[in-house]
């Protein structure tokens, strides 16, 4: 469970190249979006118990990130034809989300850590690899083949992961 929450700091640790930047401001938000509020979410001192509880917080503190109602602060790298990003996301303080994008030429990553209480309970990760599939030199065709997952966390412990291929 340690490792999760390390992975993005070893990321900024290791990375070749870090160039820090502020990307979003708390106060900005979409009129198209509903609001949501730090009350929305589940009380705090409660761990979440249950796969529908995880699917609750995360619908909330999805709402907040899309209605980019916390604060970000992320950085890029580049290391050895490697390049990412890292944005972390919080909200009076509070570390609430993690996105982690990395990619070469043929592949790339996303993994989306939500936190609760400082803990994840929820990972989402998806991969792509796309490779040339027919086509003629002037017009090659293309095809991608990605790659869900999802871990569920309560109380530390990870009590369901869920893969999905799409091709």
């Amino acid at each position: 469970m340690k490792k999760l929450i390390l992975l993005p700091s070893l990321i900024l640790l290791f990375s070749c190249e870090n160039k820090k930047k502020e990307l979003i401001d708390a106060n900005s938000q979409s009129d198209s979006l509903q609001n949501v509020s730090a009350k929305d979410s589940l009380p705090q001192n409660n761990s979440l118990q249950s796969i529908e509880e995880i699917k609750t917080e995360y619908a909330l503190l999805n709402n907040q990130l899309i209605a980019k109602k916390l604060d970000s602060t992320s950085f890029d790298y580049e290391c050895n034809e490697v390049s990412g990003n890292v944005v972390y996301y919080s909200l009076n303080g509070e570390l609430k989300s993690i996105k982690h994008f990395h990619g070469d030429s043929h592949f790339s990553s996303v993994e989306n850590y939500y936190l609760k209480n400082g803990k994840p309970f929820f990972i989402f990760q998806e991969e792509t690899v796309w490779n040339f599939d027919g086509g003629t030199p002037e017009k090659p065709e293309t095809k991608d083949d990605v790659e869900e997952k999802r871990f569920y966390y309560i109380n530390d412990q990870l009590i369901s992961c869920r893969d999905k291929n799409i091709h």
